[in-house]
């Protein structure tokens, strides 16, 4: 559950109130040198009554109150994406840097990852100068839009995770001994007693559990495959409308165009998210970023002992 914003501790903590507490420290200890404490005390009478008044007042202005949900939401987006690009990094050969991914240099990646790679250094590049036009005035593009892209680049992330763990998904299990196992059981339930026919029922169970679930992956695949291919242009449609025209007449209209195609996508994503934690038994679920940002990834330990969670025991 997640804790709730504390608007108050928000001001006493920022910056802003920060300096102002050192600077009215600063003055009374200047001001006890000639007039002792009572000289001392006045600068910090001072203070606590701005205090007081500050915190009545701060808290509950709307401005304020959007600039820390703002902050919150990018402490939080930051650690999601941390944590996927470690997941990222122990599955495949892939180096993170202050510009963004890169190939091990002791290890080849494979051509799709290496494609999804500059795929996604290429989307950081474009967020990046993206909001450096936000910056100004007259620029269409305001904060909101900027935080839309970063969670579309973490949308990326995510569905490349996904992709990987389908991939040790489906790698988990040899299906050709499952069939063969199958029909075995297939064979031996007419001739068997109660007790082992329903251990073998049991265990056709779990066989063609395990076939479904690889069935149902097979489309999700294809669907992941298409929104990683198709999320890169989307912003790069964004970027070449800004960067080649930024004040344009008309451009706002066509900036809500391109950002609702994106927020398409998104619901895309959605849907295979929901599907994806009905699918992988593990729990490796990834939820939008603007619903809930730290359930996108399940736990280290579950996705490492992923692999073990589905292998069958003979």
């Amino acid at each position: 559950m997640e804790k709730e914003t504390s608007y108050l501790g928000a001001m006493l903590t920022s910056q802003a109130n920060l300096h102002v507490v050192l600077g009215a420290g600063a003055l009374a200890a200047l001001a006890a040198f000639p007039f002792g404490l009572v000289g001392a005390a006045l600068p910090l009478l001072v203070l606590g009554v701005g205090e007081v008044i500050a915190g009545l007042v701060v808290p509950d202005l709307p401005s304020f109150r959007a600039k820390v949900d703002q902050d919150k939401r990018r402490v939080r987006r930051d650690d999601v994406r941390k944590t996927l690009l470690t997941e990222l990094t122990r599955r495949i050969p892939v180096e993170v840097s202050a510009s963004g991914l890169s190939s091990s240099r002791s290890q080849p990646l494979e051509t799709a990852d290496r494609l999804r790679m500059a795929a996604y250094n290429r989307m950081i590049e474009q967020i990046r100068a993206l909001s450096s036009v936000a910056r100004d005035g007259d620029s269409p593009l305001g904060e909101p839009e900027i935080e839309r892209l970063h969670e579309a680049a973490i949308d990326f992330l995510s569905l490349w995770m996904a992709r990987l763990v389908i991939k040790e998904r489906e790698g988990a299990s040899d299906l050709q001994d499952i069939r063969r196992k199958l029909a075995q059981i297939e064979q031996s339930l007419p001739n068997a007693d109660r007790a082992t026919v329903a251990q073998l029922r049991r265990a056709q169970t779990e066989y063609q559990g395990i076939l479904d679930r690889h069935g149902a992956l097979v489309g999700k695949t294809v669907a992941i495959d298409a929104a990683l291919a198709s999320m890169p242009d989307k912003i790069e449609e964004i970027y070449q409308m800004l960067i080649a025209a930024p004040y344009s007449k008309g451009i706002g209209d066509r900036l809500e165009d391109s950002l609702s195609r994106l927020r398409l996508a998104d619901e895309l994503e959605q849907e295979l998210s929901l599907d994806l934690s009905n699918t992988l038994p593990s729990g490796v679920a990834f939820d939008h970023a603007g619903s809930n940002d730290l359930a996108r990834i399940a736990s280290k330990e579950r996705a490492r002992t992923f692999a073990q969670q589905t292998t069958i025991n003979h």
